[in-house]
């Protein structure tokens, strides 16, 4: 539920470019006969409380968290039938230019604002007990840096049991996803997914495949999964005591791209025969779940609207597939129910029950 996938234009342009995908999908041959239908149990026209285009979802207790694009804010917080609205767009106090994912834990808000890169947290129980904001700045990294295309800039952030935090983003050392430090580099950290035919791609290229992604954290702290858009490749970490080191690794096919500009930018041309991959994820103590796109970017369905929620053990073994009856662009999990959110044609969220 903590992802950056709205992000993947920032840095790479789509173009049409004479390429064809293939019709074989090597992340949902892995789950060939584990296959099952899933129906909503409920929805909700998240349009007729004035919520639109939904982003990303969280839920605290019976609060539900809902990050919104093309707004004037950009979070909602809705509980029962009522909305309250919090972190407008801005400069002024309390307010953020571009959010670039969130995460709830004990009952807080965590929001990364990627344009100024300051972390915000916000009490939820007390926003809602007072109808106003309740956030405070945690932290403002490296100064207010506005150039997206710098190094060292965390697209993703996530806080660990133990204050410290994980981030994904664009790093110096290559690094995918690792232990963020107080001057914004990553100490101990996941290398990049480097693609076969991606070896003569510079550094810079290499990361504008992992601009958009999905970074999640066990309850416990002690497991992290981290999964791509644009490529098809999902990774799981176990973390202690500050280092981090992968148990497993999965890539699949490499994605149809070019790279016409100059090696030391961050920019690659994506053919719409290309494939979306992962667009969000959730975990618990035992289980992974991934939302998983498998669509063209060419099509006219949108392509970062899902059908499947890829359940993976913690060891990487695929362990269910779910061909959801409706599709969602992102969810989060809550015991055995999934909470899911959808922009086309309208927004709606949606209830599964696993």
């Amino acid at each position: 539920m903590t992802s950056s996938w709205n992000w993947l234009f920032v840095f790479a342009c789509i173009a049409l470019v004479g390429c064809s995908a293939g019709g074989h999908d090597a992340v949902l041959s892995r789950f060939d006969g584990l296959g099952e239908s899933l129906e909503p149990v409920d929805s909700l026209e998240l349009s007729t409380l004035g919520i639109y285009v939904p982003t990303d979802i969280a839920r605290a207790d019976s609060v539900l968290v809902i990050r919104r694009g093309q707004a004037k804010n950009a979070v909602d917080l809705l509980w029962r039938d009522e909305v309250l609205h919090c972190f407008n767009i801005g400069r002024g106090p309390g307010e953020v230019l571009m959010a670039s994912g969130f995460h709830v834990s004990d009952g807080r808000l965590y929001l990364y604002d990627i344009k100024t890169m300051r972390l915000w947290r916000m009490n939820i129980s007390e926003t809602i007990r007072t109808g106003r904001q309740q956030a405070e700045l945690l932290r403002q990294y490296d100064g207010m840096s506005e150039d997206i295309g710098r190094l060292n800039r965390p697209f993703v952030i996530r806080s660990l049991p133990d204050g410290k935090a994980l981030a994904s983003g664009i790093f110096e050392n290559d690094c995918w996803y690792g232990v963020l430090e107080d001057d914004c580099t990553v100490g101990s950290c996941i290398p990049y997914v480097i693609p076969d035919g991606f070896e003569d791609f510079s550094s810079k290229q290499i990361a504008a495949l992992h601009t958009s992604n999905s970074l999640t954290v066990s309850p416990s702290g002690d497991k992290v999964a981290a999964a791509l858009l644009g490529v098809n490749a999902i990774s799981m970490s176990e973390y202690s005591s500050g280092k981090i080191e992968e148990r497993f690794r999965f890539v699949g096919q490499a994605p149809l791209v070019s790279a016409p500009g100059k090696k030391n930018l961050p920019t690659l041309v994506w053919s719409p025969e290309s494939t979306l991959a992962f667009c969000d994820l959730d975990c618990d103590d035992e289980q992974v779940y991934a939302l998983y796109s498998g669509r063209r970017r060419g099509d006219e369905f949108p392509a970062n609207e899902c059908s499947w929620l890829l359940v993976f053990d913690w060891s990487g073994k695929p362990v269910k597939a779910y061909d959801l009856a409706r599709t969602i662009s992102a969810f989060c999990l809550d015991g055995g129910r999934i909470y899911g959110v959808s922009a086309y044609p309208d927004s709606k969220l949606y209830m599964f029950d696993i």
